[in-house]
């Protein structure tokens, strides 16, 4: 492994075994052998050929859609399994919270799981006591401390399990999504922390759907499709690339043919005229000229602004708004508009849509899909922060 490298994985692959094989007695087995009876033996691969390092102090996101290998690469890296084929070299301490509840025992109290989960990865009890008190505080869960942690719910496991790996001295931190069922308030203190860790030097390998927490965290970004590694770089490219990759997989899944086409579009003012360039609180309208190539039922469209830094801003669709869904018939076309007004402050936007239904006979899916239709420009000559223009007024009245 290079030197100036904490984690390298260098053609990394994973085999799981699928079906029976794994439930029947020797006994069946050899039965199977002697009778010429081939056991029927399924596999797949989580993981295929995957190579990446990382670098004292980096911090990535990886992200994929679900099954694409993401929390197999924590496993291996926090050694609770072994690659089927590659190589695997990290240097220091590895903490990791992968699963709620590995480490834990249910019968036992949020205190006794404290000294059960911090021995198991390797804490001694004299470590503990010092750092008890702010382990706790950190969780919050000072008042359920004697409690058997079977009656916490999942936000409060995460809670107890990273307020441990919080308080460690680490060189690598491994976290999975577990941290998504905890809520807002703990979330951004979870999110603090690892920002702490990584101003200490800390290595970080981050694995989350939200894309919010990993724009604040990584300033680079893994995507795993089907096992294997579709993009490493930057952040925004390659959450762009994971909405784009997600929304036609789940097209291609269902058909090879489009079931809509775009014929036109256009982002016009209130004036008709094709904009590019707005002031804060213009209307605006969105009109899309579309044509269904098959049978289409229980159709909605949604609509999405996203600013120039990833964050999705504004997002609707037509069955919120309208409480209906639409059915269509092969060839019809399809006028779609939205009218909206850009109550948005100094920034460049993205306009995107999404729709979704179902063929005549088929569930519902995803039909039509891009997060780039238009892009535009907000002028605000009033100085403001944030992102949103909430049109403020202010009155002052001096009195005796």
């Amino acid at each position: 492994m290079r030197e100036n490298k904490i984690v390298q994985l260098t053609d990394v692959s994973k085999m799981y075994y699928l079906g029976q094989m794994g439930y029947r007695t020797l006994r069946e087995d050899l039965l199977n052998l002697f009778r010429g009876r081939k056991t029927e033996e399924r596999h797949f691969w989580a993981l295929k050929n995957v190579s990446f390092d990382l670098g004292k102090g980096e911090s990535v996101g990886i992200i994929g859609a679900n099954g694409a290998g993401k929390s197999t690469i924590l496993k291996i890296l926090a050694g609770v399994t072994r690659p089927t084929s590659g190589i695997v070299e990290k240097r220091g301490k590895v903490g990791a919270l992968i699963e709620l509840t590995a480490g834990f025992h249910s019968e036992l109290t949020g205190r006794e799981n404290i000294y059960l989960y911090g021995s198991i990865i390797g804490l001694r009890k004299e470590y503990i006591n010092r750092l008890f008190d702010a382990i706790v505080d950190f969780s919050g869960l000072s008042q359920f401390l004697d409690t058997p942690i079977k009656r916490y719910s999942s936000g409060m496991l995460a809670r107890l399990g990273f307020s441990v790996i919080a308080h460690l001295d680490l060189d690598i931190l491994l976290i999975d999504e577990v941290l998504s069922v905890g809520d807002f308030v703990f979330q951004s203190k979870c999110i603090g922390k690892m920002l702490e860790y990584k101003e200490k030097g800390v290595s970080i390998i981050f694995v989350s759907h939200n894309t919010d927490s990993i724009r604040k965290l990584c300033k680079r970004v893994i995507l795993l499709g089907n096992g294997k590694v579709e993009f490493d770089g930057d952040v925004e490219e390659g959450i762009n690339k994971y909405y784009i990759l997600y929304s036609r997989a789940k097209v291609e899944t269902q058909k090879s043919v489009p079931a809509i086409e775009l014929v036109k579009k256009s982002l016009k003012n209130s004036l008709g005229q094709a904009v590019t360039v707005v002031e804060t609180g213009e209307q605006l309208c969105l009109e899309l000229n579309l044509n269904a190539k098959s049978e289409l039922k229980e159709t909605y469209f949604a609509l999405f602004i996203r600013h120039s830094n990833g964050m999705i801003v504004f997002d609707t669709s037509s069955d919120l708004l309208n409480r209906e869904k639409y059915d269509f018939a092969p060839g019809q076309l399809i006028s779609l508009k939205y009218e909206f007004s850009a109550n948005l402050l100094n920034g460049n936007y993205l306009v995107g849509v999404n729709i979704a239904g179902s063929g005549a006979d088929s569930s519902p899916e995803y039909l039509f899909y891009d997060n780039n239709l238009f892009s535009f420009k907000v002028i605000d000559h009033i100085s403001h922060q944030g992102i949103a223009n909430l049109n403020p007024k202010c009155l002052v009245e001096p009195r005796e």
